[in-house]
């Protein structure tokens, strides 16, 4: 709780494999996995955010700012979880790749 990630490349990514819950953190220029993790009142500023098709633990007590949703090639494009993450927050940009681009990913200008 209560923690900074800034610059760290992936705070929260595919290596982690049991559910990760982080409460009023704040993130910025890195990445974050969203599928399968949940956040609560945290603020992510200048991030690359993945989704999966995992289910997705960020609701409206999160703040987004100047960060680029990326969705992986796996996630229906019809899901509720989708326009939830797209009509939830203002995103910098939203991009949809067939693969699962963590390492190495184009960070946000």
């Amino acid at each position: 709780m209560n923690w900074s990630f800034t610059d760290v490349g992936e705070a929260v990514g595919p290596n982690i494999h049991a559910p990760v819950i982080l409460i009023g953190d704040q993130f910025e220029r890195t990445r974050v996995r969203l599928d399968g993790n949940y956040f609560v009142g945290n603020d992510f500023r200048n991030c690359i955010l993945f989704y999966g098709d995992g289910e997705v633990g960020l609701d409206s007590t999160n703040s987004v700012s100047d960060s680029v949703l990326i969705i992986l090639g796996t996630v229906d494009r019809n899901s509720r979880e989708l326009e939830q993450l797209l009509r939830g927050f203002h995103w910098l940009d939203v991009r949809y790749e067939e693969t699962e681009p963590m390492k190495g990913s184009p960070r946000p200008q």
